[in-house]
């Protein structure tokens, strides 16, 4: 999903956000998401995947992307064992 919860109100944010973990957690769905609110990535996710035409230029755990800021061209040097 794009940004499923941009374009709404935070109320309606919280309610979806909580309906699609609901739902991963209890069918045991993977969601892949794409957000561009790091707020919503840290409390909605636990993995970072940059991708660059079409393939997965660095994969990286949330708490470690938050607390040190890096950028894409470093971030693909230090995550050599990504996987396409």
């Amino acid at each position: 999903m794009d940004e499923p919860t941009s374009a709404l109100d935070l109320c309606l944010q919280y309610e979806v956000s909580e309906a699609l973990q609901s739902y991963a957690a209890e069918s045991g769905a993977v969601m892949i998401l794409a957000w561009h609110d790091l707020n919503q990535v840290n409390t909605e996710c636990s993995v970072i995947i940059l991708p660059h035409n079409d393939l997965k230029l660095a994969e990286i755990a949330v708490e470690r992307f938050l607390r040190v800021p890096v950028s894409c061209p470093q971030l693909a040097v230090k995550s050599a064992n990504y996987s396409s």
